[in-house]
């Protein structure tokens, strides 16, 4: 982690084989859900093929999705963000590669289709065609990343304040994430994040204590 985030530190990711971060196989959502992260990508950055957050198996273009910058294999466009899904794409109207951090979100609705979101404004919509995951194939979610026989590095950029909900935010919700990085459990001055559901927290001796998200006011790190 490297000082000078967003918020905080940031993960810095080198253009490299192994520059990558994987998650492990515990954000395989069977509903809605939603993401939101900060990316930031150096002026006129031009490499394809360059995935920020992937949980995709390659047994079949159909399994799964992935979020890139400029192209890849035929999707996309240069200097703009894209989110892949089963064969369908979202493409932002921002140009995001002028070395500024910026805020993208996606809200996946199973029934209604994808909303794009960057800095906290929707920018584009997508058809509802279903994610069919292949559970056979244990996939990882993975920054920076696609998984071909194992997870291979192709972005060069930062990543800062990545938060991932089990359910569809409201176009409220992501301005405010957008507003208030260093702070998004807050609801003063703005909507709960998210707007219902809970938060689980995992313990280490192996509990998990869940708390209504409507009952937070904040939440605070430190002594």
């Amino acid at each position: 982690m490297t000082p000078g985030g967003v918020s905080g530190n940031y993960l810095a990711i080198a253009q490299k084989d192994d520059g990558y971060c994987s998650l492990g196989t515990a954000y395989g959502f069977t509903g809605d859900f939603s993401f939101s992260l900060w990316l930031r990508t150096a002026p006129r950055y031009s490499p394809t093929e360059s995935i920020i957050l992937d949980r995709h198996s390659t047994d079949g273009s159909w399994n799964g999705y992935f979020l890139f910058v400029n192209t890849a294999w035929g999707y996309g466009s240069p200097n703009k963000v894209t989110f892949y899904y089963t064969n369908g794409t979202v493409i932002s109207k921002t140009s995001i590669n002028d070395g500024k951090w910026h805020q993208v979100g996606i809200v996946y609705h199973k029934n209604a289709g994808v909303e794009l979101y960057v800095d906290g404004n929707l920018e584009t919509k997508g058809p509802p065609p279903p994610i069919p995951m292949d559970t056979r194939a244990n996939v990882n979610f993975v920054l920076g990343s696609m998984t071909w026989d194992k997870p291979h590095g192709n972005l060069g950029g930062d990543l800062d304040e990545l938060l991932l909900f089990d359910q569809a935010l409201g176009p409220a919700d992501m301005a405010y994430l957008a507003a208030n990085p260093q702070n998004p459990g807050s609801q003063e001055g703005g909507p709960a994040i998210p707007s219902g559901g809970q938060m689980k927290i995992l313990m280490k001796d192996g509990r998990v204590i869940s708390v209504p998200t409507a009952d937070i006011l904040r939440i605070e790190f430190g002594n």
